[in-house]
């Protein structure tokens, strides 16, 4: 993973899922190649769904950019 947006304008709770847009949450995903790694980021405390679904998004393209490249 060289670079990921997240895009959280729609997140239920202004200010809690949206934290998954900040450059330091971001970072964890940087340089990942396995999927298997996107799911152990920690959640953010009070954004779990949203930054479970981070991880899960993440985790995903991996798979699909592994299996086509």
């Amino acid at each position: 993973v060289v670079n990921v947006m997240f895009d959280a304008a729609a997140s239920e709770t202004k200010g809690l899922g949206t934290k998954i847009e900040d450059a330091a949450y971001i970072a964890n995903f940087i340089g990942m190649t396995d999927a298997a790694a996107a799911t152990g980021v920690d959640t953010i405390a009070n954004c779990t769904y949203s930054s479970k679904g981070a991880m899960d998004v993440v985790a995903k393209a991996i798979t699909v950019y592994n299996a086509i490249k």
